[in-house]
This record gives structure tokens, sequence and C-alpha cells, in this order.
């Protein structure tokens, strides 16, 4: 049973059990039933919200890996480094194919 069931329940009860303001006790019943209710409205607001924030962060998280696959496009490696003799990215852990030639010639 959600909570905002729950509540309509009670204040069912309270109805049907001719509970009135007219004691403390009925009175005291009552206002927490309406703060209970006003409690449950808010969580069924706050749970609608978290639901649409769940939903942003997965498009967000999926857009980021489509970015990613783009950008790295199926590489291995974990960083990259820019290329001092070229405007190539290199891998940092292997040696730049244009340095190794550099190297070589001089």
């Amino acid at each position: 049973m959600l909570i905002n069931e729950k509540v309509a329940y009670l204040k069912g009860i309270i109805d049907t059990a001719n509970i009135t303001p007219d004691k403390p006790e009925g009175r005291l019943l009552i206002e927490i039933v309406n703060a209970l209710e006003l409690i449950a409205f808010d969580l069924d607001d706050h749970s609608q919200e978290i639901s649409e924030i769940n939903d942003y962060v997965e498009e967000l998280d999926e857009d980021l890996a489509d970015l990613e696959e783009f950008m790295y496009d199926d590489c291995d490696c974990d960083e990259f480094c820019d290329c001092d003799c070229c405007d190539d990215d290199c891998d940092c852990d292997e040696e730049c194919d244009c340095c190794d030639d550099d190297e070589a010639e001089g």
C-alpha cells in the first residue's frame, strides 16, 4: 500500500470512528493524520523529481559514453600526451612513430 493510500485509510478510520476535534485526543489524531498527508504529498513530489533527475543522468551517461567512444575510437590506452615534434596525439606508454623517425635521422 502506498503512503498516500495509507493516509487516506487513516482519514477514513477517523471519519468512521466519529473522532472529532472537540476532545484533545481527537484533535491530536486529526492533526497527526493531516501532517502525514502533507508529508505523503511532499514525498510523492520528491519521488517524481528524483525519477526525472535519474532519467536525465542516464541520458547524460549515455551521451558521455558515445562521446568517449568517438574520441578514443577503440583505443585501449589510459592517457594521451601531445607529441612535441608533430601535431599528433600519441600514447604516452609507447613512442610516437614520427619521434622515432626524427631520432633515427638525428
